[in-house]
């Protein structure tokens, strides 16, 4: 009788500690208990306690509930039957009980008592409020107390004595893989060591426990692993107090809240440290984090090399004593600055070393918005700043290329006029050789210029490079001929050019660019002193004598141009730099860096190579190898047409805007056997072609026209007529376009035109149309 007292004032301390209202009710909804916090909750809610106390019909409530069309009512009694049908052990659901001052909520656990043969029930209703408003904030924390008991998420347990559990809740059960039943009766070791978990957690346990008990007083646990059914570790903070009847501990209750998130939060904490102070000791810039008082609480690894201390040694230090103590003349302080405003400040300065810093000062603010310290991110910026000035010069010199390429253009016109007119008038001067002289001499000149035009657009990047099988002796020769009249008189020049060097495929102005710059460094080298300038032509062979020379092919003739000079020389460590883009040894103002960088990129791109050799004081000696070619047949032999490249009476229709341009073609080409048609207005050549298209055999047009331009003059004569063989005249590319790649028989030529050119293209097209 004594043991069944205790048992029942157990449970009845038990439920009345908790905060939960509690009542249990028989299968017919009769109210059997209720315990404190059901009678308070009853009273705080203006409930009729005659309504819902011991011996009061709970389903009756309900059921007044539902009819006023409460939700939560209805599904209550709904679930209700089917618990006491058997078909479910519990159910929650939670309801809204709002008064005009605040609005709560609470949730009701409803349970079956097991192995009850009269079906009794556990109705527990909990105040669940202050989850319901701090949910959203509070997630990073386990919640404390969920529910008691069943519905809380802790771990929440009562022993007896014997250190064998008399309640535990569905959280703790879980931890050992078993039903809440299954525990009661049972102790830690029995649980623990049958699942094969840490013999060391039960010891720790019951230590615990016997501690509590002995001492009457609650137990704090901080932190304590606890390893779950699945293996797997997990971390808790735990509270154990006694449960004091007649003076002795009669019980122990404990909770304990899960704090592995919380522990792995700190890790992620610290994780995160390590890799942000990984990232920011792997960057060039200096970081330091400041304090209120200007001193340092934080250093990246380049900042310590930088002032070169250890990070032991930086920190503490002010930042003046740093920084301010190495500028020229920084004016107001970013760093005092920034405590002042509370904003970004940014600042760049010249060091007593010459460097150029480039200081960026961010507040850190805090909840309050005060300042708490600010970071300083230093940059030496010497080397962009630099590469910066590049920048502009090399885009001063695109936009010099530019300007160029237009006027090149239009002066293409101006020599194709003139280069026609003297084939004209050497034509007729052959009764009087001095005139014909001099006009070959106006010819050569008008040769020259159209070379310079081409180099002029080559730069503007304008005209495309071709290569073609050529005798880079001659372009040497007009090289040393130009230089002989630029150089200063204290510089000699020295020309050994073997005669019958062979064919180099490649572009004359790039030969041409080759040689100037290499002559120009050169010239350079000796400005000061004077000296001897040496040019040497002539074919080797990789390999042979035993040599051979890098990046060439074995046993391959190479055409080889070397040029020295008997200036200051370099060191042998510069040697490896010297065809590097913007590297120079010149002083500012004196060079791009270009020069030996474009050499060096033509010379590869012809499947050649280029040496260096240097003695300081002595001079510099350049060498270029370039693959020997195999000569081509041409077309032209001694200045004159070949026979074949007259015309046969054909109807040529040529198209230009400039009337000086069509009075030259007219005036040639019938002098070489065409018949001619010339028209200066490209919409009315459109018009003549309609109408004598037929007969017309060849068109030429330019392909820079007002109105109807060239290329769309080609497109409406290719689709009148297909067949007929096109002549496209350009003064700024050699490129055909895009909308006439299908045309069967089309040529593009680059102004200014000579007459044997312009021949050649028009028989090669003619006997094209004839054979197809």
């Amino acid at each position: 009788m004594n043991r069944d007292m205790h048992s029942l004032q157990f449970y009845q301390a038990t439920l009345d500690s908790l905060t939960a209202t509690i009542a249990i009710i028989d299968r017919h909804g009769t109210i059997l208990f209720v315990n404190r916090s059901w009678r308070v909750f009853a009273k705080q809610n203006g409930a009729d306690p005659d309504r819902v106390s011991e011996g009061c019909s709970y389903f009756s409530v309900c059921a007044a509930s539902a009819a006023e069309g409460c939700d939560e009512a209805r599904s209550f009694i709904e679930q209700t039957d089917l618990m006491l049908r058997g078909k479910i052990l519990e159910f929650v659901l939670e309801y809204p009980c709002h008064s005009p001052e605040e609005q709560r909520w609470f949730q009701v656990r409803v349970t079956r008592l097991t192995e009850d043969w009269d079906n009794r029930i556990v109705v527990a209703h909990e105040d669940i409020t202050s989850i319901k408003q701090a949910h959203n904030e509070l997630q990073h924390r386990e919640i404390l107390l969920h529910n008691i008991v069943n519905v809380s998420p802790n771990l929440v347990f009562v022993k007896n004595s014997e250190d064998r559990y008399l309640i535990a809740n569905n959280a703790l059960a879980a931890m050992y893989g078993v039903r809440p039943e299954a525990m009661i009766g049972r102790d830690d070791v029995e649980l623990i060591t049958s699942r094969g978990l840490p013999s060391a957690e039960q010891e720790k346990f019951q230590q615990d426990d016997r501690r509590v008990f002995a001492s009457c007083e609650p137990l704090f646990v901080d932190e304590e692993s606890f390893t779950d059914h699945s293996g797997d570790l997990r971390w808790f903070r735990t509270v154990k107090a006694p449960i004091v009847i007649d003076g002795e501990a009669r019980y122990l209750v404990g909770i304990a809240n899960e704090i592995t998130r919380d522990r792995e939060q700190q890790q992620i904490v610290r994780t995160g440290q390590l890799r942000l102070q990984t990232i920011l000791n792997s960057i060039h810039q200096e970081v330091l984090l400041l304090d209120t008082d200007e001193r340092v609480v934080w250093a990246n690894d380049q900042a310590c090399t930088k002032a070169g201390m250890s990070f032991a040694d930086y920190v503490g230090r002010s930042y003046d004593h740093i920084y301010c103590r190495d500028c020229n003349d920084i004016g107001t302080c970013p760093v005092h600055e920034v405590f002042l405003s509370s904003s970004m400040q940014r600042q760049t300065f010249v060091t007593n070393t010459g460097a150029t810093l480039a200081v960026s000062v961010s507040p850190v603010i805090g909840d309050e918005q005060t300042v708490l310290g600010a970071v300083v991110v230093a940059e030496d910026i010497s080397e962009r700043l630099s590469l910066e000035h590049q920048l502009r010069q090399a885009q001063k010199l695109e936009s010099l290329g530019t300007l160029a390429g237009g006027i090149a253009h239009d002066f293409n016109n101006i020599l194709t006029a003139i280069l026609g007119f003297t084939e004209l008038c050497l034509d007729r001067a052959t009764a009087d050789p001095a005139m014909k002289e001099d006009l070959e001499e106006v010819y050569q000149a008008s040769l020259r210029a159209r070379e310079l035009v081409h180099q002029i657009l080559t730069f503007s990047r304008r005209t495309e490079q071709e290569t073609k099988p050529l005798d880079i002796a001659l372009i040497i020769k007009e090289a040393v001929k130009l230089l002989r009249s630029t150089l200063p008189s204290t510089i000699e020049i020295k020309s050994r050019i073997a005669r019958d060097v062979g064919m180099v495929l490649a572009d004359p102005t790039r030969i041409h660019q080759i040689m100037m710059n290499l002559c120009t460094n050169a010239a350079h080298a000796m400005r000061e002193s004077g000296g001897i300038l040496s040019l040497s032509l002539d074919t080797c062979v990789a390999g042979e004598n035993g040599r051979t020379e890098q990046q060439l092919s074995s046993g391959r003739r190479y055409v080889r141009l070397e040029v020295g000079d008997t200036g200051c020389g370099m060191e042998s460590d510069l040697l490896p730099l010297i065809f590097d883009p913007y590297f120079t040894t010149k002083q500012q103002g004196e060079g791009t860096g270009l020069g030996l960088a474009v050499v060096h990129g033509v010379v590869r791109d012809y499947g050649g190579a280029i040496d260096v050799a240097s003695v300081p004081g002595r001079g510099s000696t350049f060498t270029v190898y370039l693959p020997r070619a195999v000569d081509e047949q041409h077309e032209f032999e001694d200045g004159h047409i070949k026979g074949e490249l007259y015309g046969r009476g054909e109807y040529l229709l040529v198209v230009d805007d400039e009337p000086g341009l069509t009075r030259l073609a007219k005036k040639s080409l019938e002098a070489a056997g065409y018949q001619v048609y010339t028209e200066n207005d490209s919409i009315q050549a459109l018009t003549l072609i309609r109408e004598k298209g037929q007969q017309i055999d060849l068109l030429i047009t330019d392909m820079t026209m007002p109105g109807l331009t060239g290329e769309r003059l080609a497109l409406e004569t290719s689709r009148l007529f297909p067949a007929l063989p096109i002549i496209l005249v350009s003064g700024n590319t050699a490129r055909l376009p895009e909308s006439l790649a299908d045309h069967p028989a089309i040529e593009v030529v680059p102004k200014p035109v000579d007459r044997k050119q312009i021949m050649t293209v028009i028989r090669n097209l003619l006997t094209r149309s004839h054979r197809s």
